[in-house]
């Protein structure tokens, strides 16, 4: 898959990422805090806020390049539709890439699902906002090109999506408050509206207790331009529609549910493989007594006695959840690129006066731990591609030092390292050993 990615120079890209989207509108501490999965957040930007990310012709470039590829990774696909923006939808179109210019000259909405996947610049955005904010849900750039006067209708998603706005207008409508709080999955706006207000007709009782379908007039309005961002919660009603005289491009970073029954089943997956045979496996149970089964399993003894073995060990990561954080940390390390040190070349030796910094390309998570004997030891996680991840465990004393000192700051000359408190004492050839080391597997690069 690596040979069909539009590469753009990673060697060029900007220190952006999920602060650089916030901008100083808003703390990331508070965005998580009051906004996340729960209220829409706009943010104002400036007309080249993302112009060093994303352009009409780099859209264009990807969906050639996708259109030449021999095959696509399967979670990338495209898609139209003829929606202007208002409560009720036309039906979804799959086409091929090599259609998209044809449709959108027709006057449709080209919806194209993880376009990163594609396109190496954007795999590394995708990959630095989702370490960042060490996210173990899955993260995806999808695109939306709309001519004037069209968008999508009224729907909600199971899925926080923040739109970045590229090129053009687009005016956004949107519910005040969530239809219900992380949806397994998406909804209509004019199904929806359609079946309550058929139930209400009716007599019956709401068809869903917890989904809220406010009146299409009490949506809020705000409009879109190049530079702006829109943050929506899961589960909240929008639509949107491309104004003026005027092509709409807009970047859609979307943040799937992490759900914590994955990161569980991760946990006790392999223990319970472990455990015996009967999670491994598990006999046929045809028993019946004229030809019906009975409502009690057979031998529910032993079923019962596996499940409490489970709760036992679910007893024990209760008081220590620090495998289920392993697996939390792993997710969020993973990278959809194809390979963690694509289109970058070897750094070379290191000397006194090279300036480094940890790898923002790779943006590897530091975790503090101990060994088996109590020491102390740091876990480093790094992408290595295709959604592998590797570990380094540094246990060293020196080594320990110098990497936490070097994730303390910005970027520095290895020199000035001889300086810090942490490293009083350490030889300067020791220090551009560590050095070296750190920068041959990717932990830091050389600025």
């Amino acid at each position: 898959m690596a040979q069909h990615m539009e590469q753009f120079a990673p060697a060029t890209y900007p220190d952006h990422g999920i602060e650089y989207i916030l901008g100083d509108s808003i703390s990331l501490r508070e965005f998580i805090a009051e906004y996340w999965g729960r209220k829409p957040l706009f943010i104002k930007g400036h007309p080249d806020k993302f112009a060093w990310l994303f352009n009409t012709d780099e859209y264009l470039a990807t969906l050639r390049a996708a259109a030449a590829a021999a095959d696509l990774p399967a979670d990338f696909f495209v898609r139209i539709t003829y929606d202007r923006g208002g409560p009720d939808a036309f039906n979804r179109i799959f086409i091929q890439p090599n259609k998209v210019e044809q449709f959108f000259a027709s006057g449709a909405t080209i919806c194209v699902n993880s376009l990163h996947l594609m396109n190496e610049k954007l795999a590394w955005f995708v990959h630095r906002v989702r370490a960042q904010l060490n996210y173990p849900g899955v993260v995806r750039l999808n695109s939306y090109w709309s001519p004037p006067g069209r968008g999508f209708a009224g729907h909600f998603d199971a899925r926080v999506a923040t739109t970045l706005q590229i090129a053009g207008r687009k005016r956004w409508r949107f519910a005040r408050y969530v239809a219900t709080p992380w949806p397994t999955d998406g909804a209509a706006y004019g199904d929806a509206l359609r079946k309550q207000e058929s139930a209400r007709r009716e007599g019956n009782p709401d068809p869903s207790d917890e989904m809220v379908v406010p009146p299409w007039t009490d949506f809020e309005d705000v409009t879109l331009e190049a530079g702006d961002v829109l943050i929506l919660p899961a589960g909240m009603w929008h639509a949107a529609v491309a104004v003026d005289d005027d092509e709409s491009l807009a970047l859609n970073l979307a943040f799937d549910a992490a759900r914590l029954g994955d990161l569980l089943m991760d946990t006790l997956a392999p223990v319970l493989l472990r455990g015996g045979a009967q999670w491994r496996g598990v006999r046929p149970r045809p028993e019946r007594t004229a030809g019906i089964l009975p409502s009690r399993p057979p031998d529910a003894d032993e079923l019962a006695a596996a499940l409490r073995e489970l709760a036992r060990l679910l007893e024990e990561l209760a008081a220590d959840p620090t495998e289920l954080w392993r697996h939390w940390i792993e997710r969020s390390s993973t990278s959809s690129r194809p390979l963690s040190n694509s289109s970058r070349e070897p750094a070379g030796p290191v000397n006194s006066v090279t300036a480094v910094r940890i790898s923002r390309h790779l943006t590897p998570l530091i975790v503090a731990g101990r060994r088996p004997d109590g020491g102390e030891m740091l876990s480093i996680y790094l992408p290595a591609g295709n959604e592998e991840v590797s570990m380094l465990e540094v246990e060293e004393p020196d080594s320990l030092a110098f990497v936490r000192g070097a994730a303390q700051r910005d970027e520095f000359r290895l020199g000035h390292a001889l300086e810090w408190p942490e490293m009083h004492g350490v030889a300067q050839s020791r220090v551009l050993q560590i050095a070296q080391e750190l920068v041959d597997c990717g932990v830091l690069e050389v600025v």
